[in-house]
């Protein structure tokens, strides 16, 4: 019985690793609290070139330039650019505060939609220091998230902002 029971502990612990192992290695984003540090960044980029003889790395860096020049073209051509994701409460909160204005030249980038959404927030990150979604640009400047658009809000200063932009429809 006692054989069993350690033999089951054993298997057990196996699959438990393997689950770690296969996710850890499929799943390969940062978490929402923190980007991979540089470390973390080689290790990943080493794994990708061996795995992929080093195309994937230059592939990445290709797909990275690509969406760096459309979120570029996004924002010198849009008053008002929202990069959001459709289940983010965040997300939510600056598209309802934006709502309120009749906005002309207002893009929204749902990036749980477009192929690549990972990509963009790690673009936006190096563009904007946060990974984190909303992104909300007016004439060409990032104010922030979802907490910071509620925030001009509430001071009466977004509604400048947008004036200023020509963002609003008269």
């Amino acid at each position: 019985m006692l054989r069993v029971k350690h033999f089951a502990w054993i298997i057990l612990s196996l699959f438990c690793f393997c689950f770690l192992y296969i996710n850890r290695h499929l799943y390969t984003l940062p978490s929402s609290s923190a980007a991979p540090s540089t470390i973390e960044k080689k290790i990943l980029d080493e794994d990708n070139n061996n795995q992929m003889g080093g195309k994937q790395a230059s592939l990445s860096s290709s797909n990275s330039l690509l969406i760096a020049e459309t979120i570029k073209k996004y924002i010198a051509t849009n008053s008002v650019v929202v990069f959001s994701k459709t289940y983010c409460p965040y997300s939510m909160k600056a598209k309802n505060v934006l709502s309120k204005y009749k906005l002309k030249n207002y893009k929204i980038v749902e990036l749980d939609q477009v192929e690549d959404g990972d990509l963009y927030q790690n673009v936006l990150q190096e563009m904007t220091g946060a990974r984190t979604v909303p992104r909300v640009f007016i004439n060409g400047k990032c104010i922030g998230g979802g907490d910071d658009t509620q925030m001009l809000e509430n001071k009466g200063e977004l509604k400048q902002l947008l004036t200023n932009a020509n963002a609003i429809e008269l």
